[in-house]
Formats: C-alpha cells, structure tokens, sequence
C-alpha cells in the first residue's frame, strides 16, 4: 500500500501507483511521497536534480572612457566566482586601437593571471589602456574593447569602449618668409600661433640664427594661440659697423612645458652692405 497526505491509499498495482503519484504531483507540487513496495520496501520516487557547475562572472566598468591621445584610460575588472569556482583566470583585451597598450594591475603588481576567491565574493582588478603621442600615434576615433576571462575550463568576456581624442597642438608661421634690408637696418615680421584641436596654453617665443651683432626682440614674448591666430612682432635690428652681409636662416620657435610642444618656423634675412 501506498500513503497520501490526507489518509488515501492505494495498491501497490504499478498502474495504480503511477497514476496515484501523477495525481500527487498536480496537487503537491514537489512534495516528497513516502509508501512502501510491492516487497514491503520503503518506496522513495526520486525528483530529478542537477548539480551546480561551477563558474565566474565578468564586467568592466565603465562602460566608456575619453582621451587624448598620449594619456591613459582606466577601468575596473571585477571577476565574481560562482558555485564554488576556485581556478585561475587570466586576462586579456582585444581591440586596442594601433599605438595603445593594455595592463592588469592585481595585488602584489601587474599581471594578467588572477587567482579567484569564495564564490559571490568579487575580485576587482585595473586595466590600464595607454594611449601614444608619438609615432605610432594612436589615431582618433571610438574603440571597442573587449575583456577576456580564461579558467577552469571557462571563458568569458565583457566589452567597454574607448574614445581617443587628437592631442592638444599649435602650429606657427612667420611672414614675411623672406626679408633683404642693409646692415644698420631692422626689419618686422609678423608671428601668429594658431590653436590646433583646442591648445589653449601660453607659448614662449624665442629666436635663433641671428647674425653677429644683430638682435630679435618680440613685441609680446609669450602668446596664448587662438583658432582664428593671435599674433605679435618680431623686430631684427642690425648694426651697420658689425652685422655681417650675406643671406642668414633664421628660425623663430614657440615652446610650452616641453619640447613635445615645440615648433620653429623659419626665415630668410639677407643683409646688404648699407
């Protein structure tokens, strides 16, 4: 005989069972159902069950990041081991525009090989994308950028994008190009700075290749470039008992911080006898 919850019983017919534990189970769900068999045996029917596999889960935060080109980009890895996960991951990104490159920074250092911990417990990691200046510059434009996840024979992977924005630069011209005067003389030009991808910093102007006994003086030493040109005057004044003839190149420089912002523009100053 088998016992139902609430006094019903019934043979130990197969049929009978069958249908008895099919009707059970419409009214009870998963609950469990406890008779005997044919043999007086304990009858125990067994729900089907799955054991948890375990895994990890990946995400990189945030999910965009802008700069220019030259400086870095950060982001958070975080690395959650599910159901008991306990290998190794390692790391990867893919997608890196040219002139880029991409470290995971983990305790102890940087590494791309990550050890997990308890399961639900997140592990958080920095990657660094590093842009470049320099050749090869890394050109502008929008990335996207995908995070790899490898271990315990699993493989994830999450995606984050990457904005590269020109660098910051000036450019400078000096009219005119070419000037003849006699020695004695002085002559003007015309310097203008103009603001490239929004530079907006002070530049300080200098001169170089002048003649003996000669001197270049700016009206305004330090100029701020605009997008339209912001301009000063360069003044060669020369000496006419001491300032040698002939042709002399001569190159005016605009500099800011370093000489990653350093421009010469050049010019021709041809002396005659005066």
């Amino acid at each position: 005989m088998i016992a139902i919850p609430g006094g019903l019983q019934v043979g130990s017919h197969p049929k009978g069972i069958m249908r008895v534990l099919a009707l059970a189970a419409a009214l009870l769900g998963t609950a469990a159902l406890v008779g005997c068999g044919s043999a007086g045996q304990p009858y125990s029917p067994t729900i089907g069950t799955s054991n948890p596999v375990a895994d990890f889960s990946i995400a990189v935060t945030p999910t965009t990041a802008s700069v220019v080109a030259g400086s870095s980009a950060s982001y958070n890895v975080a690395i959650t081991p599910v159901n008991g996960f306990d290998s190794s991951v390692t790391l990867s990104a893919t997608g890196l525009p040219a002139g880029a490159s991409a470290t995971f920074t983990a305790s102890g250092g940087n590494n791309t090989t990550i050890a997990s911990r308890a399961s639900g417990i997140i592990s958080n990691y920095t990657l660094t994308v590093t842009t470049s200046s320099s050749n090869p510059v890394t050109p502008a434009g929008t990335y996207t950028l995908t995070v790899t996840g490898t271990g315990g024979g699993k493989t994830h992977s999450a995606t984050t994008v990457l904005t590269v924005t020109p660098t910051p630069d000036f450019k400078i011209t000096v009219t005119p190009s070419t000037y003849s005067v006699s020695t004695g003389g002085s002559t003007n030009y015309t310097v203008t700075l103009t603001s490239v991808n929004g530079y907006s910093t002070p530049v300080n102007l200098s001169v170089s290749g002048m003649p003996g006994s000669s001197s270049g003086t700016f009206l305004s030493p330090t100029v701020t470039p605009t997008a339209a040109g912001a301009t000063t005057t360069l003044t060669i004044t020369t000496s006419a008992v001491s300032t040698p003839f002939g042709t002399f190149n001569i190159g005016v420089t605009g500099t800011q911080g370093s000489t990653v912002y350093a421009h010469t523009a050049q010019l021709a100053l041809t002396l005659y006898p005066g």
